[in-house]
């Protein structure tokens, strides 16, 4: 979805976006199906694969969207002592100017309506993540 939203906004070729997990669950694997059947009915790709993320792919990332407060730990924590700034470590859904709360909820095995929520929500910050990397990229 970013990767759409950013080259819509003509940013596309000056951007690297990827995906990964802070854990080892499912690497390797694809998306969760109803994660797959939301993307596929809203017109995106379906074919991720899991990874998780590592010390030296996080040190090459210059913007780090942590999906909840968990995450943003376990990221701070793994950027240890490699240079990098850790507030470049944030929140989705921070860059959502509407939104509540700044933890995105894993809706994994709930129904289809919490992936169409979190979809939502996912959404609802992509403007204010594509301003940001505007504003990064000057």
């Amino acid at each position: 979805m970013l990767r759409r939203a950013l080259a819509d906004a003509g940013l596309g070729d000056r951007v690297r976006v990827t995906s990964a997990g802070t854990g080892p669950w499912y690497g390797g694997g694809p998306a969760h199906k109803l994660t797959q059947q939301v993307l596929a009915d809203n017109g995106y790709a379906t074919d991720h694969v899991a990874h998780q993320i590592d010390a030296a792919e996080l040190a090459t990332v210059d913007l780090v969207l942590a999906a909840d407060s968990g995450h943003v730990t376990a990221l701070r924590r793994m950027n240890g002592r490699n240079g990098r700034p850790a507030d470049r470590i944030v929140l989705f859904r921070s860059f959502d100017p509407d939104a509540s709360h700044h933890d995105l909820p894993d809706p994994w095995g709930g129904p289809e309506s919490e992936y169409v929520e979190v979809y939502r929500m996912v959404n609802a910050a992509l403007p204010g993540i594509v301003a940001e990397v505007r504003r990064q990229l000057g």
